[in-house]
């Protein structure tokens, strides 16, 4: 076997371990939309999605047979800018698939916003309802729950695909 037969069959059995170790896989220059699109928005903190460490439109492999085996593996960046003070209970982020049901979700502790003053939100998914795979996920829910001051609500449409 020559030495760039050798490199590609280790190459091949990298890219078919990536998945199994827990560590994201996939990318998003395969997927039919790596967009991530608002579509609702109430209340006096406006929410933006800023970022995902596994892009959306990604396909996410190695899940075996339900969206609970890829726990923990995406984690997302949310940026919080208040245009009134209060005290954030918690918040919560959702990702439906499209048999409506929230798949996977992730909560952050609670905290004091100040008007005017943003805040970067890390939101790791580390819930997850019984969702067989294959499963698409087709939006994202925010919400933002305390005080009238800064309760509020954000829901992007986006995609991910689980495989088993």
């Amino acid at each position: 076997m020559s030495n760039s037969a050798k490199a590609a069959a280790v190459l091949g059995v990298v890219v078919l371990l990536a998945g199994c170790d827990g560590t994201p896989s996939g990318t998003g220059q395969d997927a039919a939309n790596s967009e991530v699109i608002p579509v609702q928005a109430e209340g006096t903190v406006v929410i933006d999605f800023v970022s995902s460490n596994v892009p959306p439109g990604s396909v996410l492999t190695g899940c075996g047979g339900s969206t609970r085996g890829c726990v923990g593996r995406l984690k997302m960046k949310f940026r919080f800018s208040p245009t009134a003070s209060g005290h954030v209970l918690g918040s919560a982020f959702y990702l439906h698939g499209t048999n409506q049901i929230a798949c996977l979700s992730a909560t952050t502790p609670a905290v004091d916003l100040e008007a005017g003053v943003p805040i970067i939100v890390d939101a790791e998914f580390t819930d997850a309802d019984d969702c067989n795979t294959p499963m698409k996920i087709v939006s994202l829910d925010a919400v933002v729950s305390g005080t009238v001051e800064v309760a509020s609500r954000k829901v992007w449409k986006l995609e991910y695909r689980f495989e088993p």
